[in-house]
């Protein structure tokens, strides 16, 4: 997020989020995407400019179908969308998407509740690793899945596009007492999360791995193409940092949300990762692994 001037206490922030696929519904994952970082960060979003950019090989009538696709999504939600371009480019091989967010903050409204430890500090998992990254996927490669799966495999996937709106669940958390922040897993998925984190509270974290709710679909998926879903982008899920962990578990799954407590901060600089018997220490993560799945196929 940027901050583009001050007013009369207020701060304008405005933000972008860039999605590349082969399908024009991936505009509603960047429009989550972006109401979902403003909602965390206290930000009041006054309206979105949508650009779509098209290669050659797609027909103008993509245009139409991308503006009619979001401006369902936006007035669903009360979000102004404040222009839509599209335009062709003989230089891009999939289609390319971008939302830039305008909002504004109260001056005095922090980020987040920092407690004033970081020793009782647990990392609760909200959604499933990966699997809005799986359906960018199964957007563009439901032929080939379908010889390789059971039809219901996919549809339980296909099911998941409802849980990448998840506005209704940041204001559930952002009422709660026990909460110190909400990360949203985007770029990078879950380990990218993880690492900045620890970079925003300056300690190290053990998680283990085994408890990541993951669904078997996406695990198969990725193990199809080869893809690592925990560095795989997936809008709509979230790690939560909060004291009290089963406290804050009991009273979400009340709530109906999927979530689990996969580990805590520590205070050495140490970024470890459990699998039962094995220990290994998260480096700082690369390309998403939906981007690498993009230039491989």
């Amino acid at each position: 997020m940027n901050i583009e001037s001050q007013d009369n206490h207020n701060m304008l922030i405005t933000t972008q989020v860039t999605i590349y696929g082969h399908t024009v519904h991936l505009i509603t994952h960047a429009i989550s995407q972006v109401h979902h970082e403003f909602m965390i960060q206290g930000v009041h979003l006054l309206g979105i400019e949508l650009s779509l950019y098209l290669p050659m090989k797609f027909r103008k009538s993509k245009g139409k179908e991308f503006a009619q696709i979001a401006t369902k999504y936006c007035d669903d939600r009360q979000i102004q969308i404040r222009s839509i371009t599209v335009e062709s480019s003989a230089f891009l091989s999939c289609m390319q998407m971008m939302v830039h967010a305008l909002g504004t903050r109260p001056e005095c409204k922090h980020e987040h509740n920092h407690f004033k430890t970081n020793k009782d500090l647990e990392l609760l998992f909200i959604g499933h690793v990966a699997t809005e990254g799986v359906l960018r996927i199964l957007y563009q490669k439901e032929w080939q899945l379908q010889e390789r799966f059971a039809s219901h495999y996919l549809h339980r996937l296909k099911q998941e596009t409802s849980n990448i709106d998840q506005t209704a669940v940041i204001q559930a958390l952002l009422s709660h007492s026990h909460l110190s922040s909400i990360h949203a897993i985007v770029n990078g998925g879950v380990f990218s999360c993880l690492w900045d984190i620890s970079l925003q509270y300056n300690t190290g974290f053990e998680v283990d791995i085994r408890k990541f709710p993951i669904l078997q679909e996406t695990i198969e998926v990725c193990e199809f193409y080869g893809l690592n879903p925990y560095m795989m982008t997936s809008v709509g899920a979230f790690v939560i940092v909060c004291e009290h962990g089963d406290a804050v578990v009991e009273d979400l799954k009340n709530r109906g949300m999927t979530v689990q407590t996969i580990g805590k901060l520590h205070e050495t600089k140490d970024k470890c990762i459990h699998n039962r018997e094995e220990i290994r220490y998260l480096d700082r993560s690369g390309m998403d692994e939906y981007e690498r799945f993009l230039l491989e196929n």
